[in-house]
């Protein structure tokens, strides 16, 4: 047994590293991990929207639930710094899973890594959940036994009740039909058994609607989303995407679809690879999922001149992972605080500050990013909030009533008018014409006459 390339250990170090380091920058795993508290409070799985000032039981299909617990124990037992253990947990699963498939092109394979690591490296429900699909295809790249198949039944059901991409999964379990020499019979019944595990989940066939209508955009709540979150924006929204690292990497994962479609043992491989790159053109969220799954699936179907170097995963994987808790450890050790935790990119240590000093039973408004905090520093007072980045338990009017009054195209006594006591915002926010209470750094308590 050899040793791996150089360029594999030291890639996923700089990636633990990052992991392990990385400021929480999104809003999503305060809002997770305060859902996570309710469901340890109350011992049950959120079904209405709780914590809205004006439609508290608006219907929520809290998709991510599985995440909410350990959300929630990480962040009262250690702090906001406990989050990138799992980001940490996440990109080492990923890799490791992945040097299967990728060993032979290590080279293209870091590059991959390389293109789509600062998206990576954030703990927020959409990334974590990127260990279900390697994780399947690592369980679907063995023979079918019964242990294997309720592996890969267990792996389904987990990222069902993980995160919505869980249809991906019946895809990968799918492309195992169009393999020469399989008994296509066990696939098929493994295929139903992976689509019908998915409806074993708290709120039944409403998460496959709630996907359908993430995916269509049809509803006119969703509609709003789509519209007003970037994340559900096409890639070339974004005024930097020809010259974005990931989009390069996205263009050379489709040449390689295009070539594979020529090669009838990889077509249905190569199909999935383009239909998962349309998707991420057409929402950019889908990025990361669909340049290092598409390198996965591909990748095979150019093997090397030279042998596969056969080595240990534990030496590329171990140093890395050693030196993203080491360093991850020297910032516990010095008590590093919440505060210091949070990116600039939410409010940094002003947000954090000022979320906790609201009043108890405040009827809050405020910009998207910063709603996640308020939830968790202030749910528990009976805060509540006109709008929240959880997005889908709302009605399309309320959505369009709080991104209109962000970009300052609804007026300001409508605040009045539905509730809303104090507004937690930026100094250059359209809102920042009332009266300040309480300021810290570029953010501000004010007051709603």
């Amino acid at each position: 047994m050899s040793r791996p390339p150089i360029i594999l250990p030291l890639v996923f170090a700089g990636l633990a590293f990052t992991a392990a380091t990385f400021l929480v920058s999104d809003t999503g795993e305060f809002w997770v991990s305060a859902a996570g508290r309710w469901m340890l409070n109350h011992h049950a799985v959120p079904r209405e929207n709780l914590w809205s000032i004006t439609e508290p039981t608006h219907p929520w299909v809290f998709h991510e639930w599985l995440f909410g617990v350990p959300f929630a124990w990480l962040m009262e037992h250690v702090g906001v710094g406990g989050l990138p253990l799992l980001t940490l947990a996440m990109v080492t699963a990923v890799f490791g899973f992945s040097l299967r498939f990728t060993r032979h092109r290590p080279w293209l394979f870091a590059l991959a890594v390389v293109c789509f690591s600062m998206r990576l490296v954030t703990p927020r429900p959409t990334h974590l959940a990127l260990i279900f699909p390697f994780w399947l295809w690592w369980l679907l790249d063995a023979p079918l036994t019964r242990g294997r198949v309720v592996s890969v039944l267990l792996v389904e059901w987990l990222w069902a009740n993980s995160h919505g991409s869980f249809v991906v999964g019946w895809a990968l379990i799918a492309l195992k039909l169009f393999e020469v020499g399989v008994k296509r019979s066990r696939w098929v019944a493994l295929l139903a058994g992976a689509i019908g595990i998915t409806f074993l989940n708290p709120y039944g066939a409403g998460l496959h609607a709630l996907v359908a209508d993430y995916f269509a955009g049809a509803s006119a709540s969703a509609q709003v989303i789509h519209e007003h979150i970037r994340e559900f924006r096409p890639l070339w929204s974004d005024g930097d995407f020809l010259y974005s690292r990931a989009t390069a990497a996205l263009v050379m994962v489709l040449a390689a679809a295009c070539r594979a479609l020529w090669l009838p043992a990889f077509r249905a491989r190569a199909l999935l690879a383009i239909a998962l790159i349309v998707q991420a053109v057409l929402h950019v969220r889908h990025r990361e999922l669909a340049g290092l799954l598409g390198c996965v699936l591909l990748l095979p179907a150019w093997p090397s001149k030279t042998h596969a170097p056969s080595f240990s995963n534990a030496w590329v994987l171990l140093p890395g992972l050693l030196l993203g808790l080491g360093c991850w450890g020297a910032a516990w050790l010095r008590h590093r605080s919440d505060e210091e935790w949070v990116s600039r990119e939410l409010g940094g240590a002003d947000v954090v500050t000022l979320a906790r000093a609201l009043p108890d039973d405040a009827r809050v408004v405020t910009e998207f990013p910063a709603s996640g905090l308020v939830l968790w520093y202030g749910a528990e007072r009976g805060v509540r909030v006109l709008m929240d980045a959880r997005n889908d338990c709302y009605s399309a009017e309320t959505a369009k009533l709080a991104f209109d009054l962000e970009d300052g195209a609804a007026p300001i006594s409508r605040l009045s008018e539905i509730g809303v006591t104090h507004a937690l915002v930026k100094d250059d926010s359209p809102l920042a014409v009332l009266n300040a209470e309480q300021s810290a750094g570029a953010w501000s308590i004010r007051r709603v006459p």
